[in-house]
């Protein structure tokens, strides 16, 4: 949160978008029904974007051979790791974000988006989204709203509350907050 709230907003200067699916090599990324979703849904230009330097084995072969299936050579497999600051300005290089996991995870890379002015696309039933949702995020979407509307009207919408998702999460994850509830913690008397 901290760093990314640091971070100016990265629009983009083509009619391509780019998107960020998934965040990392792990098969809990439903990797295969996010491309199937994707390709079916959205009709404006795209290069999908998927962060597997990381997870297992398998789930990286999966989500390669099926990126490749579905998007061809519009599939832009993350394969390296990053710095913090490399990652950053990756993450605020994409347009919109997909996070089709059933589980809690990826809340930093989610998080990241939120504060970068990013519209995120999760599943409905995913208790991150959830999260978010019960807290007034309003930049996170259920996937099934992404073919409702053009990319670029997300884009816009969330750009433009980025200042109110800052400091709805600031209220929950900003560094001024650890530390509170750290020191509360270790103050803690038994």
């Amino acid at each position: 949160f901290d760093i990314a709230n640091k971070f100016s907003f990265v629009k983009n200067e083509t009619n391509e978008y780019k998107i960020l699916i998934g965040n990392s090599a792990d098969s809990t990324n439903n990797y295969v029904d996010a491309f199937h979703y994707i390709k079916k849904n959205l009709k404006e230009a795209y290069f999908v974007h998927s962060i597997l330097s990381y997870g297992d084995v398998f789930g990286k072969y999966i989500a390669l051979k099926s990126g490749k299936k579905y998007f061809k050579d519009r599939f832009c497999p993350v394969l390296d790791y990053m710095d913090r600051t490399s990652y950053l300005n990756f993450i605020n290089s994409m347009n919109i974000v997909v996070m089709f996991h059933n589980r809690q995870q990826a809340v930093g890379n989610i998080i990241t988006a939120l504060v970068l002015g990013k519209p995120v696309f999760m599943t409905a039933d995913n208790v991150v989204y959830k999260m978010l949702k019960s807290i007034g995020v309003s930049s996170v979407y259920d996937i099934e709203m992404i073919a409702n509307r053009p990319i670029s009207e997300y884009i816009d919408e969330a750009r433009d509350k980025r200042k109110n998702t800052i400091e709805i999460i600031k209220n929950v994850y900003s560094k001024e907050l650890r530390l509170k509830y750290l020191r509360e913690l270790l103050t803690i008397q038994h």
